[in-house]
């Protein structure tokens, strides 16, 4: 299974226009099942400081649907303040609470950066494949 993450929770972003896009893209050209997580569409009751203790009901079905049983990602994140977005951070701090090794470790990921200048994310691109290794 593939997962495209759309990597911010601003609404209406153009993140999730071209990430809508990459899903549609793979769809038609793989037979693997092709799976579009967008940030700005989950909910967000599991944003709580105990998240490192528990894990709410809500995480674990995104968890369960969209991380573990991929084997590939494609993240597509827009460039904030010379990063990636927090909000993927925390989602992916969160989703390592619960199975830490089966989320991310030894799956592949293609990284998909979005911005206004002219290196298209490359230093948050940069920052997330330090953060998944």
């Amino acid at each position: 299974m593939i997962t495209v993450i759309s990597g911010t929770n601003r609404k209406n972003s153009e993140c999730l226009r071209f990430a809508t896009l990459y899903y549609e893209m793979l769809r038609e050209s793989t037979e693997e099942d092709v799976k579009l997580l967008a940030l700005e569409h989950i909910p967000h009751d599991w944003f709580f400081p105990e998240m490192y203790k528990q894990q709410a009901p809500s995480l674990k079905r995104l968890q369960d649907e969209y991380i573990l049983p991929a084997q590939k990602f494609v993240f597509v994140m827009p460039e904030y303040n010379g990063g990636f977005p927090g909000a993927l951070k925390l989602f992916i701090d969160a989703c390592t609470v619960r199975k830490y090794t089966s989320n991310f470790q030894g799956k592949k990921a293609a990284l998909v950066g979005i911005a206004t200048g002219r290196a298209g994310n490359l230093r948050g691109m940069e920052h997330l494949t330090g953060v998944l290794n």
